[in-house]
């Protein structure tokens, strides 16, 4: 229907069809008509400017519209609050060459009748809110120079239509939500100067066609999910000035072929996977400006080709893995302002050339392994400069305090010289010295982590030594210029000693006696006069045991405290024997141990505290024994462990979080215990885990760690109480064994006793975005109940049974969750007063109601005698964040409130306790 505003103006145009002047001639109807539609759909009456827009002005001096001869041919409405869609009449505007309506609230999608439009040479409708799939009928518009569609909500794929007007010469569709692949037929666009595609979510690979557009100048990938390697054909762009494909995920090699492209000035390769060398054609590429190759996996060396750059600005290389010495390439960058190599493996000296760099403003090396940095003050216009986590000394830094206008880190550093490990029979003399580079230093020994008096020299003297002079020495060396910064000597591990064959020999002996040596497979030689090297399993160096390998050799008894004097073992192995009772906390004197092996036994009580004491240790194996009780938070100082075997026991409570701090693991074993609570966030930490075994516990909520994948490749969590939430990101990644089912049925089965005419709300809702719920009544599939919520409203006497419901997931193919039964009995409604008077025969927490709820929830729960009860609401780490309930309470049936306003959306749990019964819920707020 035609609006009044609308009828006017026909009636105008009949009028002025007969009395206009030839020189003043109308324009065609269907594009008045059409140029009415826009304005009603578009809120003409809103618009920043109107103009003479429906009046009886001549069109052609409506605000933004061009017209030739009696044709529109251009309308200009850029930036003038233009909303709403644009009308399906747009297509009657078949004169028009220029459409610029960008920078407006417009929304909806652009019209197929657009095609129609055959004349069209731009469309420019950018910064709106345009939606829906870009039509295939704009493959009409042969004359089609440039779209502009960007910073829109345009959606779907690219059609391959576009790729047949070969006229095009820019194509900027950034910013939208497009999604499939980059035709192939992309690369019939040869006349194509500019394509910027940045933002989207295409993903695929980038077609080797697109080597066919000669003519490129500027092309922009970034910001999607493209992946596979980038096409050789890439070095036919020799026009290309500037190239962006940073944030995806490209793998594979930069082509050599990268190097044709000399006109570049600008190249962006950051945020994606690719691995290999930098090509050392690169640097046939003199017009760079900018190089981005950072947070990719490139590796092996800087090219030294990089310093034919001359015109170069901005180099950053960071957070690969580049290694060996940074080249020698900074003679003639003197126009480079920002260089960033760090996070990398860089090593050596940082050449003396790089104090040619008189623009430099940036330069970040820290997070690698170099040992020298030239004095740099000669950098007049250095305004930050980034140097910590490297091995430099306050040689180093003396003479770059005061360089960086903005700012100078160079703390902390590596520790300096080496572990040493010195054993010495008391009356000797011992000498300690660490060497550091710098003018002002200050020196301060320490033994066992506290300070020895009046030890400020860069040399530690002790003469004579006595057994109290045992213990590990470290140096901590500051600077009265370089304050930020203090250095630590790597420990000097002294260990003052009898000789072996009264000490270590006595240590062997009690563990022969305490083993019943006699029914070991192989004695040979023990407890004879025969030397200690000819003991069956001992290696003996430096006089001291250090090796003890007794594995598989019919060791039946306990393991005797005198172990802990084999202070020099870095190897004990007593894997699989009959060795039963505790393992003695003397094993904790072991401070040389690195692989400890008591597997395979009959160990019992609980792990001792004093196992942190082993902080060279990098293999630990207690796996099938009998050990209880949780993990030693101690675990957490072993900062070199690469292995850790604990399954096979009943170790309790949760994964404590100082395991996370271990990131030299590879191993994390802990199947077929009792572990409860959630697996630590801080898992993602361990970049280095090759190997996860948690099956066979009760653990809940696993992070997602897939980031870590490579290397991590064995993934083993079945048995457990995860849910597809915490499946899903693991599925097809690329791991070599994942196991995920069974898990323990969800929620808490119970028994519920409702009214004839109440309402019975039941909930199944687990983590996942692709779950599928199927509610069975008495194990027979409820047609139509297939949401996480069962309700049955006004219930009759037929609906009582038993309701579960099975949870499966189109992304977890292998894995069905049950809901635990609730068991319903309906009442006659006579009844109602006898069950209010009644006192429930057992201790009993109902599920919440509702449940997901927000905010509020109703928590009900039974109590069969008169008792203290506590009520008391959790967060997924157990931390407690409400007590709702804290009180005597008759006996009887009760409920309290909870109001979860203050929450965010996630899993929560509430919990009661008595003197006799306690029980945790899950229950979930979703806002």
């Amino acid at each position: 229907m035609v609006g009044k505003k609308y009828r006017i103006f026909l009636s105008f145009i009949t009028v002025l069809c007969l009395t206009v002047t030839p020189a003043e001639s109308q324009i065609v109807q269907d594009d008045s008509l059409a140029l009415v539609a826009i304005y009603n759909n578009t809120g003409g009456d809103d618009w920043t400017d109107n103009n003479n827009w429906l009046s009886d002005s001549s069109v052609a001096t409506w605000k933004g519209i061009t017209v030739v001869g009696d044709r529109v041919t251009q309308i200009d409405l850029w930036n003038n609050n233009l909303s709403g869609s644009l009308p399906v009449e747009i297509g009657n505007l078949s004169a028009m060459i220029i459409l610029k309506m960008g920078n407006n609230p417009l929304s909806g999608a652009l019209p197929a009748e657009i095609g129609n439009c055959a004349k069209l040479y731009a469309i420019q409708i950018f910064n709106t809110n345009l939606n829906g799939s870009l039509p295939t009928e704009m493959g009409q518009l042969s004359n089609l120079n440039t779209i502009q569609l960007y910073n829109n909500e345009l959606e779907g794929s690219i059609p391959v239509e576009l790729c047949d007007l070969t006229n095009l010469q820019t194509i900027r569709l950034y910013s939208n939500n497009l999604t499939g692949s980059i035709p192939t037929e992309i690369g019939n666009l040869t006349g194509l100067a500019n394509l910027d595609l940045e933002r989207n979510e295409l993903s695929g690979s980038i077609p080797s066609e697109i080597g066919n557009l000669v003519n490129l100048q500027s092309l922009s990938l970034s910001g999607n999910s493209l992946n596979g390697s980038i096409p050789d054909e890439i070095g036919n762009l020799t026009n290309m000035t500037s190239m962006n494909m940073a944030d995806n995920q490209l793998t594979g090699l930069i082509p050599e072929q990268v190097g044709n492209l000399t006109n570049l000035t600008s190249i962006n390769l950051a945020d994606n996977q690719l691995n290999e060398h930098i090509p050392a054609s690169l640097g046939d590429l003199t017009n760079l400006t900018a190089i981005y190759l950072q947070n990719n996996q490139l590796s092996g060396p800087i090219p030294e080709s990089l310093k034919n750059l001359t015109s170069l600005m901005f180099l950053n290389l960071s957070e690969n893995q580049l290694e060996y010495e940074v080249p020698d390439i900074f003679e003639n960058l003197s126009l480079l302002s920002r260089l960033q190599l760090h996070k990398n493996a860089l090593s050596g000296a940082v050449p003396l050339s790089i104090t040619n760099l008189t623009s430099l403003m940036y330069l970040t090396l820290n997070d690698n392994d170099l040992t020298d940095l030239p004095d740099l003050s000669a950098l007049e216009n250095m305004q930050w400069l980034q140097v910590e986590q490297n091995a430099l000394t306050f040689e180093d830094i003396e003479p770059n305090i005061g360089v960086a206008s903005d700012g100078f880190s160079y703390a902390p550093q590596d520790s300096v010289g080496i572990p040493v490990d010195t054993s010495i029979e008391t009356g000797s003399g011992l000498v300690l010295v660490t060497e550091v580079g710098g003018r002002f230093n200050v020196y301060q020994w320490y033994k066992d982590y506290l300070p020895v008096d009046g030890a400020n020299d860069s040399t530690l003297i002790i003469n004579p030594v006595d057994f109290g002079d045992s213990g590990t020495y470290t140096c901590h060396i500051s600077n009265t210029v370089a304050t930020e910064l203090t250095l630590f000597h790597h420990p000097f591990y002294v260990y003052v000693y009898q000789p072996p064959r009264e000490a270590d020999s006595l240590a062997l002996v009690d563990l022969y006696n305490s083993t019943n040596g006699e029914g070991w497979t192989n004695k040979t030689n023990w407890v004879t006069t025969e030397s200690l090297e000819s003991w069956y399993g001992v290696t003996i160096e430096n006089d001291r045991v250090v090796s003890l390998d007794l594995q598989q050799n019919n060791l039946n008894g306990t393991v005797p405290s005198s172990i802990g004097n084999l202070t020099a073992v870095t190897f004990l192995s007593l894997r699989n024997n009959n060795l039963s009772g505790s393992l003695p906390v003397e094993i904790g004197n072991m401070a040389e141990m690195r692989d400890l092996d008591f597997a395979f036994n009959n160990l019992s009580g609980e792990i001792p505290e004093s196992i942190g004491n082993l902080t060279e240790l990098y293999a630990l194996f207690l796996d099938f024994n009998a050990f209880e009780g949780n993990i030693p938070l101690s675990i957490g100082n072993l900062k070199d462990l690469m292995v850790i075997y604990l399954g096979g026991n009943q170790l309790a409570g949760s994964l404590p979080d100082t395991l996370c701090t271990l990131l030299k693991l590879t191993i994390f074993h802990f199947p077929d215990n009792n572990l409860t609570g959630a697996v630590p966030a801080a898992l993602v930490s361990l970049k280095q885990l090759e190997s996860i075994e948690l099956e066979h516990n009760h653990l809940v909520s696993f992070p997602d760690i897939s980031e870590n994948i490579p290397p991590l490749q064995n993934l083993r969590i079945a048995h457990n109480n995860f849910d597809f939430g915490d499946i899903e990101p693991y599925i097809d990644t690329g791991l070599t064994t994942f196991t995920y089912a069974d898990q323990d049925s969800v929620h808490t089965g119970m028994d519920t006793t409702i009214t004839e005419g109440d309402d019975l709300h039941v909930t199944a809702i687990v983590g996942g975005s692709a779950n599928h719920y199927q509610w069975k009544k008495d194990g027979v599939d409820i047609a139509g109940a297939e949401s996480s919520t069962f309700s049955v409203i006004s219930a009759q006497l037929s609906d009582a049974g038993s309701y579960h419901c099975e949870i499966t997931s189109s992304l977890v193919p292998d894995l069905t969750l049950y809901r635990r039964p609730v068991i319903v009995t309906v009442e006659e409604a006579v009844n109602i007063a006898d069950k209010e008077s009644g006192i429930p025969k057992e201790f009993i927490l109902y599920q919440n109601y509702p449940n997901p709820f927000n905010p509020h929830t109703r928590i009900r729960y039974a109590l069969p005698e008169a008792c203290h009860v506590e009520i008391t609401v959790h967060n997924i780490l157990g931390q407690k964040l409400a007590t709702l309930v804290s009180e005597n309470q008759r006996a009887g049936y009760h409920k309290t409130e909870f109001n979860g306003s203050q929450l965010s959306s996630g899993v929560y749990f509430y919990k009661i306790s008595t003197e006799h019964f306690s029980q945790v819920e899950k229950m979930i707020f979703m806002q």
